[in-house]
């Protein structure tokens, strides 16, 4: 009894002191894992989601006009306080789609005159170069050529990129409400797949990719934009998270432009916003992947307008049947070029292949702003045309005014007018005369 008394003595004060010290012993332990031996206990142990966040990427930014009017500048200083990046390159061309970004025939030497936007270079050297329309009172932008994304996946290697096109997608639907399958799906695969393709480089520094669909635009049917973001989703694949911009901010918006689609200010901001919390949610929880997956549908057209390739041709004699009005400026702008459709009945199939009475025709209505001369085309009036497919044209993606009732009908341009696409925009600007000198 007497020995259990004198050992329960011996153990208070041990007991007491490794009380006193036990946070002693806790801030050394700590100080030890902090300045790294801790990882030699811990070296086949899964990183925390904390040592995630400070593996900092680089992140690039593609943009069309919708970037321009404050996307691209929101989310650019977004990505930029992000604890997930170290660098950010950002790039907004207008009127641009998703071929228009690559050294492919017929785009090499693209170029946007509605405007542009690059934010380059980290802490005090960032450079800002802004060309848009507003900048002062009766300013119109200069020509820029469009950046190529061969060449900026090559330079920055960025491990994320963020897409945000689709806008320039709509002119396909001429009538803005719509979708012929059969039609318009290969038509968007052939916009689309060849930039998909072109991000796979073997060995390259991308890892993820987030595709950041349109918000919801007031002059198009919600049957076309489903289709686009599907489409869309449907190629990405698991290459891509694709983002739906219409789940992100309600229509209408404050500062929204005549076209219904082109918005600015607060409403501009928050969708902004929105996106930049989707990236950096999914970062958060997910991070990167070791290398950037394949896109969802393999193969598929890599080339949409082949110089020195002709498409099939017809020749008919027609009598116009019916007009579609010429969109106004504030319809047109910020974009140069615009196009009408008129409605023809088919008197003689004079060359090729053609079966329906009639066929619907392409008309430029806009170059560079300039109105086209379309009084020599009159109600009634009869006239032989040499034609080419729309959807094969250079033509195809550009605003397009199309009252005629007739979208099931296939759509055509004349040869005569498909040379007239002018060098200095956005679309495929190889070295055809423009004719609206």
């Amino acid at each position: 009894m007497g020995q259990n008394a004198g050992v329960q003595a011996m153990k208070r004060p041990l007991q007491q002191r490794f009380k006193r010290g036990w946070h002693v012993v806790l801030f050394i332990g700590c100080l030890l894992w902090w300045i790294g031996i801790g990882d030699v206990f811990s070296a086949d142990e899964t990183p925390s989601v904390a040592s995630k966040k400070t593996d900092r990427h680089s992140a690039l930014i593609i943009g069309d006009s919708l970037g321009l009017c404050g996307f691209g500048k929101r989310l650019d200083q977004r990505l930029r306080e992000s604890v997930h990046f170290k660098k950010v390159h950002t790039y907004m061309a207008c009127g641009t789609v998703p071929l228009s970004w690559l050294q492919m025939d017929g785009y090499r030497n693209a170029r946007t005159v509605c405007g542009f936007w690059s934010i380059e270079g980290e802490g005090a050297a960032v450079k800002n170069l802004q060309d848009t329309y507003g900048m002062s009172k009766g300013y119109r932008p200069a020509a820029h050529a469009i950046p190529k994304m061969e060449e900026l996946l090559s330079r920055l290697k960025p491990q994320v990129l963020v897409v945000q096109l689709g806008t320039n997608l709509h002119g396909i639907f001429s009538d803005n409400t719509t979708v012929v399958p059969e039609r318009h799906g290969p038509t968007l695969k052939r916009y689309i797949a060849p930039f998909l393709e072109r991000l796979a480089v073997p060995d390259g520094s991308l890892r993820k990719v987030y595709w950041v669909c349109p918000p919801k635009s007031g002059r198009m049917s919600q049957a076309v934009q489903d289709f686009i973001f599907a489409t869309v989703k449907r190629e990405a694949g698991k290459m891509a998270t694709v983002i739906d911009s219409r789940e992100l901010i309600k229509f209408p918006y404050a500062g929204m432009s005549a076209d219904k689609e082109h918005f600015f200010g607060a409403d501009m901001t928050k969708w902004a916003d929105a996106v930049y919390e989707t990236i950096q949610g999914d970062l958060d929880t997910a991070g990167l992947p070791k290398k950037l997956e394949a896109s969802g549908v393999p193969g598929g057209p890599g080339v949409v307008f082949k110089e020195g390739v002709t498409p099939d041709l017809i020749r008919l004699k027609v009598r116009l049947a019916s007009k579609s009005p010429v969109l106004d400026f504030n319809q047109l702008l910020p974009y140069q070029e615009s196009a009408v459709i008129y409605r023809y009945e088919v008197l003689r199939v004079l060359e090729g292949k053609y079966s329906d009475a009639q066929v619907l025709v392409c008309h430029p209505a806009h170059i560079r702003l300039q109105a086209q001369a379309l009084n020599r085309y009159s109600q009634g009036g009869v006239y032989e045309m040499h034609l080419m497919d729309l959807d094969s044209s250079r033509w195809s993606a550009i605003k397009t005014s199309d009252h005629t009732g007739r979208p099931e009908l296939s759509r055509y341009i004349q040869l005569s007018d498909e040379k007239r696409f002018p060098t200095g925009i956005a679309g495929p600007g190889s070295s055809n005369e423009d004719e609206s000198k």
